[in-house]
């Protein structure tokens, strides 16, 4: 009699979200969030986590150094048709796409929120990992550092 075979459900990710604040030492977060998550998703949790204000707008981008430069983007402009604001050209949208679409691009992407302050983020992808029973997801199973308040407001 054969021994039955371990199927791992590995759907969900571990991601690494640093925040660009200009200083040597950037706090950080891992998380795990469900890969058929989508992009929105994925950014509110990023907001909460470092326990910023809601209320601005968001864009994923391939090009950390220049996001204005990048071929890849995800930009909120896409889904919200009563912002004074439009998409780039070429521009996706983040409610229509998910976590793991967004990662078979690419392995780090730029999350700039607040087009006024440009607060960034870092997004790097980790590892898969399996889902736990009994666990909400997103959370946060690692973290460094806080956000000063300068950055918050």
């Amino acid at each position: 009699m054969k021994e039955p075979k371990i199927v791992f459900n590995k759907n969900v990710y571990q991601l690494k979200v640093t925040f660009l604040n200009g200083n040597k030492n950037q706090p950080y977060r891992v998380i795990e969030i469900v890969k058929s998550s989508n992009l929105t998703d994925l950014f509110e949790y990023v907001i909460i986590s470092y326990d910023l204000y809601f209320g601005h707008c968001f864009g994923f981008y391939n090009n950390i150094r220049n996001w204005v430069k990048s071929t890849i983007k995800y930009e909120q402009f896409v889904d919200d048709k009563d912002l004074k604001f439009t998409a780039s050209e070429g521009a996706k949208s983040p409610n229509k796409t998910t976590i793991e679409k967004m990662f078979k691009e690419v392995n780090k992407m730029l999350l700039l929120y607040d087009y006024g302050t440009e607060r960034e983020f870092v997004v790097e992808f980790i590892q898969e990992a399996e889902l736990l029973p009994k666990t909400e997801y997103p959370r946060t199973i690692k973290q460094s550092g806080k956000v000063s308040k300068k950055h918050r407001d």
